[in-house]
C-alpha cells in the first residue's frame, strides 16, 4: 500500500497563531496532519518517513482516516484516485511534479455547518462566536467544543510569502482552496502571475459566484479543473452551506458550464459530495442531480466534527440507512455499510444543531426533514 501525494503534494495555508506567515502541510485529506516551517522541512521529518513506512507494511496512518473509511466501505478514496492520475502526471510532468494547494486566506462567503472561522471569514464575523479551538493543531473544521465564553474577535487570515517555503520550480498544479477562491483577490492576483511549470489549475467552490479571473487562464490553454461542493439539492444545500441560495447556486454552475463550452479542451467541471450525517438522506437526489447535469460526482467522508459522522447512530442517520439500503443505486447501497454502525449520539447531534442554529439564527426544520 503507497500514496503517491506523499512525494508530490504540498499544502499551503495561514498560521493558526499569527497573521502573514505561512505553513507547509502534506495532503488536504488528512487530519490533525502536522505543520511545517517549510516543505524541505516537511520532506525531511521524521513523521514522514513513519508514515511512508506504516503504508509500507499495509498500516493506516492515523492522519489519513479519511481514505481509510471510504475504502473500508468499497467506496473510491483521494488516495487511490490519486495513484489513477499518479501515472499520467509522471508522464506528462516528470518524477519532480509537484501538486500544492493553496488556502491563501479564509475569504469567504458562507459559513458551511461543518466549518471554522479560521477557514471562513463569514463564520468568523458572525456574533457571538463561542468557539473554544483546540490550540496548536489545525483543523479545517469545527472539531472543538462549543462553549460559553466571550466573544473573540477573529481577524482575516491570510499566508504570507509563499515563494521562500516550497520549490516554486517544481509546481505544474495548484489548487485553489478557502475560504472560497473566487471572492479572494490572493487568488486573483495570484492567477494573473502563475509560477512557470504550471499546466493545471484545480479550484473548490462553494458555486456562489463565478471566477472571472479564470477565463485569461483558460485562454492560455492552461487546464482547469472545478470541483463544486454539492451537499444537497434545494434546501439541504442551503443549509449545509449557509446562506447559500439554491438559485443562485444553479447559476453559477450554468455560467462555469458555459465556460466548459467555450474551452472543451482544457476546462472540466465536478461536483464532490461531504457526506455527513445531515445530507446521508439526500444523496440519491445529489446523485441524480449531478447526472441530469451531466457533471462528474465522487463523495469523501466528514472527520470533523465527529459529531456530524456518518457511522454515529441517531435519527437523521439511522433513517437515512434504511432509504440508502433500499435504493437501486450500488454507490448508495455501499455507502449504508458505513452509516450508523457506532454508539449512539442523539443528544449531542441535537446539542450541536441547536447552537449551529442559534448562531445562524436559523432552524434546521426549515430545511430538512428529520
Amino acid at each position: 500500500m503507497h500514496c503517491p501525494r506523499l512525494d508530490h503534494f504540498a499544502k499551503i495555508l495561514p498560521h493558526d497563531q499569527k497573521e502573514n506567515q505561512t505553513v507547509v502541510m502534506n495532503c488536504c485529506v488528512m487530519t490533525n496532519a502536522p505543520r511545517f516551517n517549510s516543505y524541505d522541512e516537511m520532506m525531511s521529518s521524521r513523521w514522514l518517513s513513519t508514515t511512508k513506512k506504516l503504508f509500507s507494511n499495509d498500516q493506516w496512518p492515523t492522519e489519513c482516516v479519511r481514505c481509510k473509511d471510504q475504502e473500508e466501505i468499497g467506496l473510491k478514496s483521494d488516495r487511490l484516485e490519486w495513484i489513477d492520475f499518479h501515472k499520467d502526471l509522471l508522464i506528462d510532468n516528470g518524477s519532480d511534479y509537484l501538486t500544492v494547494s493553496m488556502m491563501l486566506d479564509n475569504i469567504c462567503n458562507t459559513a458551511c455547518q461543518f466549518c471554522s472561522p479560521y477557514v471562513s471569514s463569514k463564520l468568523a464575523s458572525l456574533q457571538p462566536v463561542p468557539l473554544t479551538i483546540r490550540q496548536g493543531v489545525f483543523s479545517p473544521y469545527v472539531g472543538s467544543k462549543l462553549a460559553s465564553l466571550q466573544p473573540v474577535p477573529l481577524k482575516i487570515r491570510q499566508v504570507g510569502s509563499y515563494e521562500e517555503k516550497l520549490p516554486v520550480h517544481r509546481i505544474t498544479q495548484i489548487d485553489l482552496e478557502g475560504g472560497e477562491p473566487s471572492n479572494s483577490k490572493n487568488v486573483k492576483q495570484l492567477l494573473t502571475n502563475l509560477p512557470q511549470r504550471v499546466n493545471t489549475i484545480k479550484m473548490y467552490t462553494n458555486a456562489r459566484s463565478f471566477l472571472d479571473e479564470l477565463v485569461p487562464v483558460a485562454e492560455r490553454g492552461i487546464n482547469i479543473q472545478i470541483s463544486i461542493s454539492l451537499d444537497g439539492v434545494g434546501a439541504v444545500q442551503e443549509y449545509i452551506r449557509w446562506p447559500t441560495q439554491w438559485s443562485e447556486f444553479c447559476q453559477t454552475i450554468e455560467q462555469y458550464k458555459e465556460l466548459q463550452i467555450r474551452f472543451p479542451e482544457t476546462v472540466n467541471l465536478s461536483f464532490k459530495t461531504t457526506t455527513c450525517a445531515l445530507n446521508l438522506a439526500d444523496i440519491p437526489n445529489i446523485i441524480n442531480f449531478a447526472e441530469k447535469q451531466n457533471i462528474v460526482h465522487s463523495m469523501s467522508q466528514l472527520a470533523h466534527p465527529q459529531v456530524l459522522h456518518i457511522s454515529s447512530a441517531n435519527s437523521y442517520t439511522i433513517s437515512a440507512r434504511k432509504q440508502l439500503e433500499k435504493s437501486s443505486n450500488g454507490l448508495c447501497q455501499k455507502l449504508a455499510h458505513g452509516v450508523a454502525t457506532q454508539k449512539e449520539n442523539q443528544q449531542e447531534i441535537d446539542k450541536f444543531i441547536d447552537q449551529q442554529d442559534t448562531l445562524r439564527k436559523i432552524s434546521i426544520k426549515d430545511y430538512i426533514v428529520n
